[in-house]
């Protein structure tokens, strides 16, 4: 077997002692083992006693360590943590102060987007090559921000794993998430104008119903689906015609929770709502009140306004299963022409709308609830393609 330590050098050190060097090759890299001899003394003149004792002892030394990495190459190796382990731990420990419900999303990525490609991979064995791979494979069959989301949580979890020891780099470095060629690839699909019609005529027939009115405040406040579940009638102003939004839905695999917004930004008050969406809500308190005098329950400010008497909220995917239905009905594909228009893109539809009719950038990062006015500029100021149309016409004209 090759020997780890090849050769030894020595060199004089503090008060006559003598120290030793053993340079070894590993993953690539060279490195030094360093020791102190027991030998001591100072040669004079052309003697090299000192010297030939000082090295005889560092040779035996290094004899000794060769020794030992023989042995320890010899012992069997134990099966080394795989990439799931890893991605597992990482999430569980490192992330244990993280909302319950990001938790759970970064669970389910591990299971749909990393153990099916890379899940039994021992550590030590994942390569550069294997990162590219499986990202590229990711990006030709999810959105970007899935691939995005899926190569950050590998890239934090290899990170994690080298402050632990258990691997020496981290592979997922350099990985890049492909470009998708398609030109209207992660731009938001708003409604077109005739579909908002077409669904604001829906939506008003059967206002009643707690996910239509859900549907009719995406659309005229742009709040995310969480936060219009949480919503509860304190955080409501029928003098200001203000909605306050202070708390959302979470979920993990097993349940559906109350937790704070998204972030510091999307804590936020949406004032100045339209008359008709304020006069929906004001009957939606009406009927609630006659709900709960019916069942003997007081009606307080701490119920949901979309939820219950008894103080439990709507979950979200009854929203959600709700819009399906009825944007199958009313066969909407919004301004991308795609397969369908989901809930968030009422949303989208809001901001885009907004955008295109002259709502300065930061005010409306402001009321969705964006940390940043360029999030959003970037998505949303080229989203509708009639009102870029409608800018170069203005553009010619006054040219």
């Amino acid at each position: 077997m090759e020997e780890k330590y090849t050769t030894s050098s020595i060199y004089k050190f503090k008060d006559d002692r003598w120290r030793a060097q053993f340079p070894y090759l590993e993953n690539g890299i060279w490195h030094k083992k360093t020791q102190l001899l027991e030998h001591r003394g100072r040669d004079k003149g052309r003697s090299h006693k000192h010297r030939d004792a000082a090295m005889l002892e560092a040779e035996s030394i290094r004899a000794s360590l060769n020794e030992k990495a023989a042995a320890e190459a010899a012992k069997p190796k134990e099966p080394g943590i795989t990439v799931s382990e890893l991605v597992t731990s990482y999430i569980d420990i490192e992330c244990a102060d993280v909302a319950r419900s990001t938790a759970t999303g970064y669970h389910g990525m591990l299971r749909r987007n990393i153990e099916p490609h890379l899940g039994d991979v021992p550590l030590e064995d994942l390569t550069e090559e294997d990162v590219q791979e499986w990202i590229t494979a990711i990006a030709s069959t999810h959105a970007r921000s899935t691939a995005c989301n899926s190569l950050r949580l590998l890239r934090g979890s290899l990170k994690y794993g080298m402050r632990k020891k258990w691997v020496s780099e981290n592979v997922a470095s350099w990985a890049k998430v492909p470009k998708n060629e398609n030109a209207n690839y992660g731009l938001p699909n708003s409604l077109t104008s005739k579909e908002r019609t077409r669904v604001l005529n829906t939506l008003n027939a059967s206002i009643d119903v707690p996910a239509m009115l859900a549907a009719k405040m995406a659309l005229y406040t742009g709040l995310r689906r969480g936060e219009l579940c949480a919503l509860k009638w304190k955080s409501v102003d029928f003098n200001s015609a203000t909605i306050r939004v202070e708390a959302a839905i979470g979920h993990t695999d097993n349940e559906f929770y109350i937790k704070g917004p998204k972030s510091i930004s999307s804590r936020r008050a949406i004032p100045n709502c339209p008359k008709d969406l304020m006069k929906d809500l004001a009957k939606r308190e009406v009927d609630m009140k006659s709900e709960c005098a019916n069942l003997g329950v007081e009606f307080t400010d701490e119920l949901f306004v979309l939820g219950f008497p008894d103080g439990s909220f709507l979950k979200p995917p009854r929203i959600n299963d709700a819009w399906r239905a009825l944007a199958k009905a009313l066969k909407l594909h919004g301004v991308l022409n795609k397969n369908t228009v989901t809930f968030h893109d009422l949303r989208h539809s809001f901001a885009t709308y907004a955008v295109s009719n002259g709502i300065d950038p930061r005010t409306l990062a402001s009321l969705m609830g964006h940390s940043k006015a360029s999030m959003t500029l970037d998505r949303y100021a080229s989203a509708d393609p009639k009102a870029t149309a409608s800018a170069m016409r203005t553009l010619g004209r006054l040219l």
